[in-house]
């Protein structure tokens, strides 16, 4: 997680987005802030990678927000 952070604080896109894939794969828990600026990230980004490896999200990831409505 401290790899991927830091990949997110100095803006280096492509290296926080592989990092997100093995956080992911992992199963860490990633940080509102982090998803955000990663989803942000594959948004802009043309290649089919950025968008697979959003699409990797944990369904835990995914039930949290359904959890609290």
């Amino acid at each position: 997680m401290a790899l991927l952070e830091h990949s997110v604080r100095k803006e280096h896109e492509r290296l926080a987005l592989l990092r997100l894939g093995d956080a992911i794969r992992m199963g860490a828990n990633i940080r509102a802030d982090v998803w955000r600026y990663c989803e942000a990230v594959a948004n802009r980004r043309p290649d089919v990678v950025s968008r697979a490896i959003l699409a990797m999200r944990l369904p835990a990831a995914t039930n949290t927000t359904e959890q609290t409505r």
